[in-house]
């Protein structure tokens, strides 16, 4: 319990230090509080955990049978039943690894009775959790139907995750209506924390000077860079959670196309 609540706090250190290294560097002058960027660091860390989970669990999956799936297919092993298996495998092992990590942070956190933008606070974090791992598992899941062995799979994932953590926004900025910014939408982290921080409210700690009392109202302090991000609404946490299925579907959906692919060539 301590060792993962010590490592989310010290992964949080660090991405408070990048981002005090940054501004220093481009000599930009830190106006939010120190409650608010703690809470993003925080985010920051939780998504992309998240999202890990999913790519690290089925990047080797396909790979490492590779042999018996060409033998099998040979015998009229259907890709579609083929592929889904493995989705509802790594979907079971996704719902207990997100069910650990937030049930840690509930022993140390009190979540009673906080509400999200929908209902209670931990269901809605534990759903953002879950789909951010769907979405990472279909990208693991192509990963590992695009490469020949595991170890060319695991030297892959690196290559994956880092956009994750370079166009999430919350560390590097990401000037508006800009090539950058449209890419980090292709992120699934960038829509994982859009979804969690909505569920908190991060958006209450935008103005308040560090030590301060919690203000019940405050412009949005991501409008800078997210215009639509962290909106304190059903309809807007719908929206994130439908992102991220439709990352579940299109990463099925290619996964399934490179086999059909690779069988042609076999």
């Amino acid at each position: 319990t301590y060792g993962v609540l010590l490592a989310l706090f010290f992964a949080s250190n660090g991405i408070e230090a990048l981002r005090t290294s940054l501004n220093r560097a481009y000599r930009v002058i830190e106006s939010r509080s120190l409650v608010y960027r703690r809470l993003q660091s925080l985010l920051f860390v939780l998504a992309p955990i998240s999202v890990w989970f999913g790519v690290i669990n089925a990047a080797r999956e396909i790979t490492k049978e590779q042999a018996i799936y060409r033998r099998e297919r040979v015998s009229n092993l259907a890709l579609l039943p083929y592929v889904f298996s493995k989705v509802m495998v790594l979907s079971i092992l996704v719902l207990i690894q997100n069910a650990a990590l937030l049930g840690i942070l509930a022993l140390k956190v009190d979540f009673a009775g906080l509400m999200g933008a929908m209902f209670l606070q931990v269901p809605e974090l534990y759903i953002s959790m879950v789909l951010a791992s769907l979405a990472g598992m279909a990208l693991g899941l192509i990963i590992s139907a695009l490469c020949t062995t595991s170890d060319q799979a695991i030297s892959m994932v690196p290559l994956a995750l880092v956009p994750q953590i370079v166009f999430t926004g919350l560390v590097f900025r990401l000037e508006p209506d800009s090539l950058s910014e449209a890419i980090s939408r292709l992120m699934i982290s960038r829509w994982a924390v859009d979804a969690l921080g909505t569920s908190v409210n991060i958006n209450q700690f935008c103005d308040l000077p560090n030590g301060s009392p919690l203000a019940a109202n405050c412009a949005p302090a991501l409008a800078d860079l997210f215009p639509d991000a962290f909106i304190r609404s059903p309809e807007h946490l719908r929206y994130t959670w439908l992102i991220l299925l439709l990352f579940v579907g299109a990463g099925v959906a290619i996964t399934a196309l490179l086999l059909k692919l690779k069988d042609r060539r076999s």
